[in-house]
This record gives structure tokens, sequence and C-alpha cells, in this order.
């Protein structure tokens, strides 16, 4: 009887791994015919394959090209199974190393490369863990330049991420351009952190930006937030929230804003020159570059400093609605120092609103500056 079971496991074995010798070309070609049917007009190729029938099935050095446009290369990736897992309809985990991506759509946006595939209706299995290691990504379109790599672990069935090391060289995505970030969540941890050592906004520049991260069912909480920002500090907190479809809000406080610094970083010396410190706060919530509210008060830094506008361009809206002598507002801009002074923020409907306050030996000045239309987006 012994006999008899042990004869019948060699000969299981035995055709088992005669089954993976033989049908390796053959999973090679219907995996090129699938991927083919996905990534359309590509030329795919697969270096080789190895099955082992009760629990894996590996694939190396794949590539999908098409032209110029886009080059994914794969070292590795492995599927892993059990017999169980299989009737279940379930992979137990794919993982895929070294993963090189290079995509250059110069005259299409990031959305619109998605017309290179052809994503069918998901297949009959279900992954339960996905594991990404050695990502080197290469991203050259329209509207978005990337550089930078990853790892990351993604619990799919408990839709959680595991793990995340993300390296940025730098980005330029409407009008933000970030130099060497990096976003952490540790293996099975909540919490990760946020450094971003120089980010631009059109003209303006905010370095080091270090942030706490939180990311649960609730969605991802950025807090404590800090940066540096015209010469001052910047504290305060941002999320977004799974349950207000990507929109954000944001509560920032500012400490010692250089107005020399603004005025230095955006050029406007040939049309307005100032001294002194601002404090104060922001409140903004939107979604993308579509802000819905943005709401902020600051106060002049104690001793005040000095005001003087250069371009007569900024007081002439000023002259038409208070109706008084543009001449008369010219003249009282020259060589003006305050002592004391606020600053108001509002958004209304498209109309980005600045209403300046100040008061010193000479009197009282106001000053309105509005930007009609303003997106985030707009960053050149």
């Amino acid at each position: 009887m012994k006999r008899t079971i042990l004869i019948s496991i060699i000969i299981f074995l035995a055709l088992a791994g005669a089954a993976a010798v033989f049908t390796r070309p053959l999973i090679t070609f219907i995996a090129e015919k699938q991927l083919k049917a996905v990534f359309t007009q590509s030329r795919v190729s697969i270096g080789r394959a190895v099955l082992k029938p009760l629990s894996e099935l590996d694939f190396f050095d794949l590539e999908i090209t098409r032209g110029e446009t886009y080059d994914f290369k794969v070292k590795e990736i492995r599927i892993r199974f059990n017999p169980l897992s299989l009737i279940a309809r379930r992979i137990r985990e794919v993982s895929l190393n070294g993963l090189d991506i290079r995509i250059r759509t110069p005259k299409k946006s990031i959305l619109e490369f998605g017309e290179n595939f052809y994503l069918k209706s998901p297949g009959i299995f279900s992954v339960k863990s996905f594991k990404l290691s050695g990502l080197a990504l290469d991203l050259k379109s329209k509207d978005v330049s990337l550089a930078g790599s990853a790892s990351l672990g993604l619990d799919l069935a408990g839709l959680r991420l595991d793990n995340l090391d993300l390296k940025v060289d730098n980005l330029d995505a409407f009008g933000v351009h970030l130099e060497r970030g990096s976003l952490v969540f540790p293996a099975r941890d909540k919490s990760g952190s946020l450094y971003i050592p120089l980010a631009k906004y059109n003209k303006a520049r905010i370095k080091e930006i270090k942030s706490s991260l939180i990311l649960d069912q609730r969605g991802l909480f950025l807090d404590p937030l800090s940066a540096e920002l015209l010469d001052g500090k910047v504290e305060g907190s941002i999320e977004f929230r799974a349950d207000r479809q990507g929109e954000y809000l944001a509560r920032l406080k500012f400490k010692g804003l250089d107005t020399a610094a603004f005025i230095n970083d955006f050029e406007l010396k040939e049309k307005v020159e100032a001294t002194g410190k601002l404090s104060g706060t922001v409140e903004l919530s939107g979604k993308g570059a579509d802000l819905k509210v943005l709401s902020g008060q600051f106060a002049a830094d104690e001793p005040g400093g000095m005001f003087v506008v250069k371009d007569t361009g900024f007081l002439e809206e000023t002259a038409r609605r208070s109706g008084q002598s543009l001449d008369i507002l010219v003249e009282s801009f020259k060589d003006y120092h305050y002592n004391m002074g606020t600053l108001q923020m509002g958004l209304e409907k498209k109309d980005l609103s600045f209403n300046l306050a100040m008061e010193g030996e000479k009197g009282k000045r106001n000053l309105t500056v509005v930007l009609h239309d303003f997106n985030l987006g707009k960053g050149e």
C-alpha cells in the first residue's frame, strides 16, 4: 500500500514537472497575446516564464514598447497562488521587481495618455496582495514632467497601503515645481512623513516643507505641516477627506513674512517698494486647481515699515472706485511709512481680492487689488 502511494506521488510530481517544462512556451505565448490586447499597437516580448504548478508563475525580462511614446521594462513578475486560492479565484500575491517606465507624449496631456491602452473588464481572479520594488519613472507629457522612484505594498483585499517609499527627483505639473521630495510610509504603519526641500509656484519659493502624515479610511491628513516662505515661517494642516471626492481643506498660520522678499521674488520693484513683516492666517478649500473658499487675515508686525507705489496702474482702480483724484492718491503713496497695517484676502466667485489698510504719521491709506478669474492652475 505504502509503495503504491509513493509511486503515485512520484508519477504526479513527474507529470507536474513535465507540464511546467512543456507549457512554458505556451504560457509565454498566451501572456504576450493578452498584453498586446491591452497595449495596442505595441511590441511585447517576454524573456522567459517559469511555472511551479502548485505555487507560482514567474515572468522575466518583460518589455512593452510603442515607438518613442513609451517603453516599459520589468525585470521580474511573480504571481503566487495555491490550489485552494485558485479554487476561490484568488491570487495570493503579485509582485513586480525592477520596473522601468519611460513615457514621452509632448503633444498630449497625461490624462490623454490612457488612450494608448485598451482595458477590458476585470478578470475572473482577484488579487489579495500587490508589491512593487525598484520602480524608476521618467515621464514627460504636455502638462506633467516627472522623474523619480518608488517601492510600495498594497493589501488589495483590505484596501490598505502596507508601505510606501516614494522619491521625486523633480516634478513640474500645473505650474508647480518640486525638487528632491520624499514620501515615506513604513510597513504596516498608518503614519508617514513628507519632506520637500524646495517647491515653486509661479515665482513663489517654498522651502523646507515637512509634515507628518496619517492615512486611514477617513482620508489623508498632513498634520503638523511646516515650511519656510518669504523669509518667514508657515505652520498648519491640510486634509484630503475620502468622503469629499478629492476635495482638500488647508488651515495655515504665517509668521514674519517679509514684504521686501515678496517684492523681490515676484519682480515688482518697478511697481511697488515695501518693507516690514506680516503675520496671519489663511484658510482655503477646493478640488485640484479649482478653489471654492479662500480667506485670509494678516497684520503688520511691529514697528511697521514703508509702502511706496511707483506704478500708478495699481492706484487707478482705487481712484475710480473711491472718486478720489488719481494725482492726489499717487502723491499720498510717496514715501509712506506705516505703523499699523492689515491685509484681508477673499475669494468671490473667481475673483481674488486683497484689501490693504495702513495707518501712519501721514494718516491712513487703503488699497484694493483684484485678480480676476483667479485659478491655481495658472502657474505661468
